[in-house]
């Protein structure tokens, strides 16, 4: 795991409702997220403005997702369930 990949925090791994990320150091821009299916499909995007973030997954279905956040040249990924 990088350095970059230590300041993010995404839980729970199993959502219902809201999704929470944390960023644990300084954010000095808007971090770009983008959440996936499994087979691509862009689900949900937005940008990331403080450290702690929620974000509504209570519309998706059941099943895998994947989340992506970039920031700069490199990109945080994480896979979720969501109940």
């Amino acid at each position: 795991m990088t350095e970059k990949e230590q300041n993010w925090i995404v839980y729970p791994t199993k959502v219902a409702d809201e999704l929470t990320i944390e960023y644990q150091g300084v954010l000095q821009d808007k971090k770009h997220y983008v959440i996936y299916t499994l087979d691509g499909k862009k689900i949900k995007t937005g940008f990331l403005s403080q450290n702690i973030e929620k974000i509504s997954m209570s519309t998706l279905t059941s099943g895998l997702y994947i989340i992506k956040i970039s920031e700069n040249a490199s990109t945080y990924t994480q896979r979720i369930v969501k109940e």
